[in-house]
């Protein structure tokens, strides 16, 4: 995962294991959005860590995902969807958000375009904001998803192969 931070906004991309470990360390006193590129577990593992920025702000954080992938993320997530009166939280986690491929949306000031990629036999999604792109979990591209990255400089590259290294 990563943190994009710009002005005064925090968004947080993926929720890795380990991830509360990590906003520690790098000093993260809010978290303004999450944004999940696909729901595998090496990229939702640390979602109850994130709970506590919801919880200690009395806020529901806005979660952003593929279209695709909301109807999975109720059925494994659901009581992040609701409060959690045992741990006295008045407001639900996340509300969340669908996303579409190629089309842009804004947080707080900042214009994430969603690019969507292959990932093994499912599919995932890279983020462009401004020049800069994050594509992980990744084994192919379309023309669209290139064309989309065009002119960037800085970017963040997972790849997949599925031929051996020599």
């Amino acid at each position: 995962g990563i943190i994009i931070e710009e002005g005064d906004a925090t968004i947080l991309v993926d929720t890795p294991p380990e991830v509360r470990m990590q906003l520690f360390q790098a000093n993260v006193c809010k978290i303004d959005a999450v944004l999940w590129t696909h729901l595998h577990a090496d990229h939702t593992a640390g979602i109850d860590d994130v709970k506590c920025y919801a919880v200690d702000k009395q806020m529901t954080i806005p979660a952003y995902l593929n279209e695709e992938d909301v109807e999975e993320f109720k059925q494994r997530f659901y009581f992040y969807l609701n409060p959690m009166a045992y741990i006295g939280q008045q407001y639900p986690t996340f509300e969340l958000h669908s996303v579409h491929p190629f089309e842009a949306f804004t947080i707080k000031d900042i214009s994430f375009l969603p690019i969507l990629q292959h990932h093994g036999d499912g599919k995932s999604l890279g983020f462009r904001v401004g020049d800069f792109a994050y594509n992980t979990d990744v084994d192919e591209l379309t023309d669209e998803g290139f064309e989309a990255l065009k002119g960037i400089k800085t970017w963040i590259l997972g790849c997949v192969t599925r031929t051996e290294n020599h």
